[in-house]
Order: structure tokens, then C-alpha cells, then sequence
């Protein structure tokens, strides 16, 4: 659960308020996906930020069972998939180089 007293620019706020996000706040004049809200999220609640909020975490998927990992790798590369398709965005490079890692560790 992440609330709004435990983010930086919050401390002095109600714990319990809505997390004041540009993607939701703007999304009436730009358009937003659920990767932008996933990524602003991250990105806010990460210390310190990481350069590419959708970054894979490969150690938890080589050590799942190969059967898992197998079905988990490829759950993760259609998401990324539809994320690069969608539009562009800053990190793209480095979801292209988790993805091309991802299909290599799925199909070998």
C-alpha cells in the first residue's frame, strides 16, 4: 500500500490522501496509459529512481522454477511488447535491451 505521508513533497499531508500524479491529473488534455501511471508510481516511491521503472528483475526469474519462469518470461514480453508499441517514452532503449534479454532467456 503506498500512501501519500511516506513520498517526499507529502510529509506534511494527511497520510490517507490521493497521491497528487501528473499522468492522472492531466489525463482529461494527455493522453495516459496505465505504464505512464505505473512508471510516474515507481518512479515516486523507488529510492533512488531508477533509470528505467519498468526494468525486469532477472534474478527473481532465474531462480523460479524453469516451468514458471518460462510462462512469467513470456507474460513479461508481451507486456513489454505492447509498452513499445504504444508510443514512445524515455526508457524505450533500455525496455528494447530487457526484452531482447527476456526472449533470449525464454526460448533457450
Amino acid at each position: 500500500w503506498l500512501r501519500g505521508g511516506t513520498l517526499e513533497g507529502y510529509e506534511n499531508i494527511d497520510r490517507d490522501v490521493p497521491l497528487l500524479l501528473k499522468t492522472t491529473n492531466n489525463w482529461h488534455t494527455h493522453k495516459a496509459s496505465v505504464w505512464d501511471i505505473v512508471c510516474e508510481l515507481v518512479s515516486l516511491a523507488v529510492k533512488p529512481r531508477p533509470r528505467n521503472p519498468l526494468a525486469v528483475n532477472f534474478t527473481h526469474l532465474e531462480d523460479m522454477a524453469l516451468m514458471h519462469s518460462t510462462f512469467c518470461s513470456a507474460a513479461i514480453m508481451s507486456i513489454l511488447s505492447q509498452v513499445l508499441r504504444e508510443r514512445p517514452h524515455r526508457h524505450d532503449w533500455l525496455t528494447m535491451i530487457d526484452l531482447q534479454k527476456l526472449a533470449g532467456m525464454h526460448f533457450l
